[in-house]
């Protein structure tokens, strides 16, 4: 089975609302708190037959970190409720409220790809681009069967402290910062790619021209390795999808990223 797009738009979901090899995914997770808990919104307006996929749960809540990646059971066990095999096409949106715009889609992408599943795609602009296409949501949830996600871990997609660390010597990757403020400190080398640069006025991902202008303008080169990070791991994941939608489909995350450096380093 070919792969599908990556990024896929509001009209392509609605023609696929009834395929029983697609699996349509809320992943909302908000930037910021706010009045009212992202699976109660769910419950109250999501995507016909969409699912909900609990970021605040399917993470490693040991970890003194931050949103840090779930093991490859855990993820597996998480999914696999959602009815979600190894042979499903799995659509992720976010529901940004009043705010247009995503957030969170990127991270669960970049989550389905480490455990080796590349049936994975973005909706464009979330629920946003959903209702101004005039489509309807729902508060009635899907009947879903729980079935088996056999993740595999792909460790060239991850980087680690001391990955970050020994590369500020040895300069075998590029390091970029999708943070918008960078005013807390940096991590020696970085190249801020804020999140919002990637988006255009729509508040959709920009054209696979635009974002390898974009990126080289920064001076990221995508012929060497990449790593980006953010805040917490999560805006970060939108930079790896970028680049991914320029042909890079290797660059990797750092997952712990400032929560992490910032604890453990001093700021610079």
């Amino acid at each position: 089975m070919a792969t599908p797009p990556a990024l896929v738009d509001a009209e392509w979901v609605h023609a696929h609302l009834d395929d029983a090899s697609v699996r349509i995914v809320d992943g909302t997770k908000y930037p910021a708190a706010r009045d009212i808990s992202e699976e109660t919104l769910y419950n109250q307006r999501h995507i016909p037959g969409a699912v909900f996929f609990n970021l605040a749960e399917c993470c490693d809540k040991s970890s003194p970190y931050a949103n840090m990646l779930p093991s490859a059971e855990q993820f597996g066990n998480h999914v696999g409720q959602l009815g979600i095999s190894n042979e499903t096409h799995v659509v992720i949106y976010d529901d940004n409220g009043p705010q247009p715009g995503m957030f969170s889609p990127w991270r669960i992408w970049w989550m389905f790809r480490v455990y080796g599943h590349d049936n994975v795609s973005v909706m464009d602009g979330g629920l946003a681009q959903w209702l101004a296409r005039g489509h309807a949501t729902t508060a009635e949830k899907p009947s879903v069967v729980k079935t088996e996600f056999k993740a595999t871990f792909r460790p060239a997609l991850i980087k680690c402290y001391e990955d970050v660390k020994e590369n500020i010597e040895r300069q075998g990757f590029t390091l970029a910062d999708a943070r918008p403020n960078t005013a807390a400190g940096t991590i020696p080398g970085a190249i801020n790619v804020p999140l919002g640069s990637l988006l255009n006025e729509q508040k959709c991902m920009k054209t696979p021209e635009e974002l390898k202008q974009l990126l080289g303008d920064k001076g990221i080169p995508l012929d060497r390795p990449l790593a980006v990070h953010c805040g917490a791991g999560m805006s970060a994941c939108a930079v790896v999808f970028a680049a991914f939608l320029c042909g890079k489909t290797d660059a990797a995350l750092y997952d712990g990223s400032w929560d992490e450096w910032s604890k453990r380093t001093t700021p610079s």
